[in-house]
């Protein structure tokens, strides 16, 4: 997909079309510091270190249910945390990857069997705590961050019975507990076929990847969503 069509850079675009055909004297800029595979872990050391050097006035927290896993332990970023991660030792690495693992299935013992629910079932106080952090940042900061929901396109499935929707549920009353305003784009997403927004590849359905289509409907709730809350002036 061509990244001029990421929700990102789509909403970039609608965003300046409105101010100029609402009179309005403001250009916006939408820069993407989103890494394919982060956790948020690295997010949030994106957001500590990187983020407010180009002084922003709005931040989009984009959280994807997949966020809360290890970066190396659970393969989260693929053949690029690979590559980028060479341990010292790999007796020790091999030591802590197994107790790892074991530590995950004495947690997940009831927490069913469906990975992203498994995910914030086994790591919720993590993900509380992080999302706690974003909104001690944006307090600090003076800058309000949308925690922006993306559901999971589930194969199998369309979004009336999306078997996800508690754990939305739970991450955005965690985010208003933090303070942040939060946008679930399930609602967004629920008239449509998951087959009709996701980026199907060679390896099949993808449930974690928006096409076009996915990332304009993101867009769109996010012009609205920021313009009723008067997030940019």
């Amino acid at each position: 997909m061509d990244l001029r069509d990421i929700f990102g850079k789509v909403l970039e675009r609608k965003l300046n079309l409105s101010a100029k055909g609402g009179g309005k004297e403001r250009k916006v800029e939408v820069i993407v510091l989103a890494n394919s595979g982060y956790s948020t872990s690295q997010e949030l050391f994106l957001l500590k270190h990187e983020a407010f050097r180009y002084s922003p006035d709005l931040i989009i927290w984009s959280y994807v249910l997949n966020d809360p896993a290890h970066p190396v332990f659970h393969n989260a970023n693929g053949e690029l945390g690979r590559y980028y991660f060479k341990p010292a030792f790999h007796t020790a690495n091999y030591v802590s990857r197994k107790l790892f693992e074991i530590n995950e299935q004495r947690k997940a013992a009831n927490c069913g069997e469906e990975y992203h629910a498994l995910l914030h079932c086994v790591y919720w106080g993590q993900i509380a705590s992080n999302i706690r952090e974003i909104g001690n940042i944006s307090e600090k900061q003076g800058v309000p961050i949308i925690f922006l929901i993306h559901p999971i396109l589930e194969e199998d499935s369309s979004f009336d019975n999306y078997s996800l929707a508690p754990v939305h549920t739970k991450l955005g009353a965690a985010a208003v507990d933090a303070g942040l305003p939060v946008l679930d784009l399930l609602k967004a997403y629920r008239s449509h076929n998951p087959w009709d927004l996701t980026l199907t590849s060679e390896h099949g359905f993808d449930p974690w990847h928006p096409n076009e289509e996915g990332h304009r409907i993101a867009a769109d709730a996010l012009v609205k969503f920021i313009s009723e809350g008067n997030y940019l002036h």
